[in-house]
């Protein structure tokens, strides 16, 4: 694909995920976060932002530089494949986590979610190294993000 069209492509990709991670949101995101005891470590409102934008940028990047891809290997296909798969995962979490207000099946969601992100990094690196290790600062935030839920669980879970 043309690097003209593999942008037009990443940035469709990266708008329909955000706005699907809207969506699933929902209103009430401020007031669901302040309802919440979060742990010490926790990062301010505003920090969760900068994080998602940084998230859809290296999103568009995998997702330019694998559509930009000379060939049509079956690696670039699976990579495709598990970045639509990580991003739609990473919508319903919102869901999970905002409209139905589960910690403990938000926190569980991050086990294919951190398979689909580590699995697509992998596979990035058989074709394209320098799209691969850009996702290993995400990956790193992904050990805090999984702590941070964690934490966040333990502080708000309901005695039984």
């Amino acid at each position: 694909m043309s690097p003209g069209w593999a942008a037009v492509g990443a940035l469709g990709v990266c708008t329909v995920a955000a706005a699907a991670e809207g969506v699933c949101a929902g209103r009430g995101v401020r007031e669901h976060m302040a309802r919440l005891r979060p742990p010490r470590f926790s990062l301010p409102l505003w920090s969760w932002y900068a994080i998602g934008i940084l998230y859809y940028a290296i999103c568009f990047y995998v997702l330019y530089r694998t559509l930009s891809h000379a060939g049509d290997s079956a690696m670039r296909v699976a990579a495709l494949a598990l970045a639509v798969a990580m991003m739609a995962v990473n919508a319903l979490w919102n869901l999970v986590f905002f409209r139905a207000q589960n910690v403990l099946l938000s926190l569980l969601a991050f086990v294919p979610y951190d398979l689909l992100a580590v699995s697509l990094t992998v596979c990035l690196w058989q074709f394209d190294a320098v799209a691969g290790w850009s996702l290993v600062p995400y990956l790193l935030y992904l050990v805090y993000a999984n702590l941070w839920c964690y934490a966040l669980w333990q502080r708000n879970r309901r005695p039984a």
